[in-house]
């Protein structure tokens, strides 16, 4: 869900999406989407968090010998 959400964020911007199109893009009913973000600012925090991890996890294997993040 979050990959999917990732791209319609990159591509249309936090304000010009609606969660009815969110939903229409995953398939999903909007009430379901609400099932799993309570709202399109939770949803929003959890993309964020969703690409801090992806992030890491690419600086992780780039940099396999490195322990300290300094």
């Amino acid at each position: 869900v979050l990959e999917e959400v990732s791209k319609i964020f990159e591509s249309k911007g936090f304000t010009s999406v609606k969660m009815q199109e969110i939903a229409g893009r995953l398939g999903i009913s909007v009430g379901a989407l609400y099932k799993l973000f309570s709202s399109k600012e939770e949803m929003y925090y959890a993309y964020i968090e969703y690409q801090i991890h992806r992030f890491h996890t690419l600086l992780l294997q780039k940099c396999p010998e490195s322990s300290d993040p300094k």
